[in-house]
């Protein structure tokens, strides 16, 4: 298992947080400008507020494209040195919110990407335990009146045989990829 320094950690963790909370305040104060646009509140400046807005999407779009590049470079990186054939959008992969998993059938390893790639994990499917799907569950009245139940925030969190490293999880979109991927995964490390 190849795994992050506590300090590659520490710094991956560091950056991801200032990049989310800076991304979120962005998105209250665009939301604060758009609610604002209609009353006329910016006089003669009402291009100030449409001009930020669209750069908060320009800078979104952005930041979605170097966190692929990001993930490309550590797809290279592992390639170079481990040898194995990792490639994002071609590799069978799946990814959650902010991470990514990647998988070398040919090598039986596993690229494991967190915090939009700054982080990661390299295991051999030898080395991997077990995993199991988490999610929580969420309950809402609906305008008719019933209780409908949803979940979310899934999660596959895998148990290693490694005693530095025991379990580690990644996010997934929703809890029907979970199932999905959850099974398919019986098939590809056994």
């Amino acid at each position: 298992m190849v795994k992050p320094t506590d300090r590659q950690h520490n710094i991956g963790f560091f950056l991801y947080f200032i990049v989310f909370i800076i991304g979120r305040l962005c998105g209250l104060f665009s939301l604060f400008l758009l609610i604002c646009l209609p009353f006329g509140g910016f006089g003669s400046y009402w291009f100030l507020p449409v001009m930020f807005i669209i750069g908060y999407i320009v800078l979104l779009r952005g930041e979605s494209k170097k966190i692929d590049q990001r993930i490309e470079k550590i797809a290279a990186l592992v390639n170079s040195q481990y040898g194995t054939k990792f490639q994002l959008g071609k590799s069978l992969s799946f990814r959650g919110a902010t991470d990514i998993t990647l998988f070398d059938l040919e090598a039986k390893k596993m690229l494991l990407v967190k915090m939009n790639g700054r982080v990661w994990w390299l295991i051999d499917f030898k080395e991997i335990d077990t995993w199991k799907l988490h999610w929580t569950e969420s309950t809402d009245k609906s305008m008719t009146g019933r209780y409908l139940t949803k979940a979310k925030d899934a999660k596959i969190e895998f148990y290693f045989f490694c005693a530095e490293q025991t379990r580690l999880s990644m996010s997934l979109k929703n809890i029907d990829e979970g199932n999905y991927w959850s099974h398919r995964l019986s098939a590809l490390v056994r």
